[in-house]
């Protein structure tokens, strides 16, 4: 019964970003371990691994902005500078 009232505290949007969110942090300490281990340049685990912590960023920032606003926008930011380095060192990997 204490479990069921635990969980019906939480709306289904935030379960599910609950659930997203730790989803995202596994794959993301999964691959920040295969790079570091040497199995994948880490150079490209990195191009992956940034822009996944952006995305993880954004969930929060989502969650975050309902409550707090401030500290919602500035999640909001954060991950704007995040996507930025990412294009940035994106695109001077073409070149």
């Amino acid at each position: 019964m204490e479990l069921r009232e635990e969980r019906e505290k939480f709306s289904l949007m935030e379960r599910i970003f609950k659930v997203i969110t730790i989803s995202l942090a596994c794959i993301v300490l999964i691959l920040s371990a295969i790079g570091l281990l040497g199995i994948i340049d880490i150079h490209i685990m990195n191009s992956i691994v940034i822009p996944i912590l952006g995305v993880i960023n954004l969930l929060n920032g989502i969650k975050t902005y309902k409550t707090n606003k401030i500290a919602g926008i500035f999640l909001f930011c954060c991950v704007a500078i995040v996507f930025i380095i990412c294009f940035v060192v994106f695109l001077s990997m073409l070149y």
